[in-house]
């Protein structure tokens, strides 16, 4: 196997703990790229984090494949996506509860614009988007006409207490430094400013059904995955003050590759049916998780306050 340059991990990115122990040996199952890579959970928090990170990350996302920069997942299939239209309604619709009267939206690795090209279309808010990925931002820019920058967060660039929303939607497990992520969005958002964030929970009951097949854990990059609890007290000790939002599921898309995954590691008929499997399988999973979403959701959405503006 090709050797990959990696970077040493040696406290836990949520709350600084030395302690952890394995929880598995992980490798791209998306897209097959090379390398291994431990991923640890936190004894302290109960978080899980990768041991051993990519030196260069920008490599386990190709823009060919990975699904939020697919040029495919852009303007012509935006419009023809019934599940996909379905998912980002129901961001809408849980933004309209927090911020009813509208306003400024920045939407933090906006992919290719999906989320925000929906809000814009409802009338009420002004939107932009950050995205480290260059082509993915262009798609935005030119296949949509979004307002849509190149970089990450922190950005010194964008100016200070200007934004009432901001959303960071699978964003928080990817980044290096989510602390530093967080100080960031703090200066951004203005006295009354409200963050959304939507991540992987590693308690939920698809994590507990899968273990290390679990789409969730996305190694290498997912660099870190929060529970329920961690998530919370990590965003306390960031300075906001959080509300948990119930409503909204991981897709049934997460589901599939979940189930995926799980059926490519069996024998037998289990893998030589595995298509079959899928068909046979999933309705079923999904509406099981559906019905136990009260108590354990696969994506945490929480929405919060800057404290010191409360």
């Amino acid at each position: 196997m090709t050797a990959v340059a990696t970077v040493a991990i040696e406290r836990c990115p949520i709350c600084g703990s030395t302690e952890r122990q394995l929880l598995f040996n992980g490798s791209d199952r998306l897209h097959d790229l090379p390398g291994t890579f431990p991923v640890m959970t936190c004894v302290a928090c109960h978080s899980a984090y990768l041991a051993q990170r990519p030196q260069d990350l920008s490599a386990y996302y190709p823009v060919e494949s990975y699904a939020a920069y697919d040029r495919a997942n852009t303007a012509q299939h935006y419009s023809r996506g019934a599940g996909r239209n379905y998912g980002l309604r129901r961001r809408q619709q849980l933004l309209d509860r927090v911020k009813p009267a509208g306003g400024y939206l920045l939407d933090v690795g906006c992919g290719a614009g999906d989320f925000i090209a929906f809000v814009q279309a409802q009338g009420q808010w002004r939107v932009s988007g950050l995205e480290p990925n260059a082509a993915a931002a262009r798609a935005a820019r030119e296949g949509r006409g979004l307002d849509v920058k190149i970089g990450h967060l922190p950005d010194t660039a964008l100016p200070a207490r200007s934004f009432d929303v901001i959303t960071m939607w699978h964003v928080l497990e990817h980044v290096p430094n989510p602390a530093e992520v967080l100080a960031d969005v703090r200066r951004l958002l203005k006295p009354d400013g409200v963050l959304m964030v939507g991540v992987p929970l590693g308690d939920s009951v698809e994590a507990g059904w899968f273990k290390a097949n679990w789409a969730g854990y996305d190694v290498p990059r997912h660099l870190v995955t929060f529970t329920r609890a961690s998530l919370s007290e990590f965003a306390r000790r960031q300075g906001f003050q959080f509300e948990e939002q119930r409503g909204i599921v991981q897709g049934i898309s997460s589901l599939r590759i979940s189930l995926g995954m799980w059926l490519g590691q069996r024998g037998g008929a289990w893998r030589r049916w595995r298509r079959l499997w899928l068909v046979v399988l999933l309705p079923p999973l999904y509406l099981i998780l559906r019905l136990r979403s009260g108590s354990r959701v696969s994506v945490g959405v929480f929405v919060g306050c800057v404290v010191d503006s409360c």
